[in-house]
């Protein structure tokens, strides 16, 4: 049994070194985030709403367009274009607006990992997000749509 990652996992099941038995990508369940100090966003919300609107412009574009993206990026990942397309099928592409199911979950991992003492202190995630009404200014409509 052996677990890994991409570009790997891909590579060796088309080396035939290796086949899937499990895979975890739906396992994960807290995302990533994209951050800026409240400072820049209190003195530039237009210019986050530009970055998130054309974020989500590009992600729609790279859903669309697997083999552009593969030929983008075979260069500088030095894999071959057909490796990155059967990667990239893996990929959940868009962004999602951040709401309260997101809050709580990022404040179960912090708790978990003040628990095993990779934090020294117990935080209230809450405190670096910002409200509702906040997001809604800043999230391009068709992202608060998938709410």
């Amino acid at each position: 049994m052996w677990y890994i990652w991409e570009p790997f996992a891909t590579r060796n099941v088309q080396n035939k070194i290796a086949r899937v038995l499990a895979d975890g990508g739906k396992l994960r369940d807290t995302g990533n985030f994209y951050s800026t100090s409240r400072q820049f966003y209190q003195a530039h919300p237009d210019v986050i709403k530009v970055f998130l609107e054309e974020l989500e412009k590009a992600e729609t574009w790279t859903k669309e367009h697997p083999k552009e993206v593969a030929q983008l990026l075979a260069p500088v990942t030095q894999l071959d274009p057909p490796t990155l397309e059967i990667m990239h099928e893996k990929y959940d592409y868009g962004l999602l607006p951040i709401t309260e199911k997101t809050i709580t979950k990022q404040q179960e991992v912090a708790d978990k990992w003040y628990s095993l003492g990779l934090i020294p202190k117990k935080v209230n995630v809450r405190d670096g997000f910002l409200t509702p009404e906040e997001y809604a200014k800043i999230t391009p409509s068709e992202v608060l749509a998938k709410k």
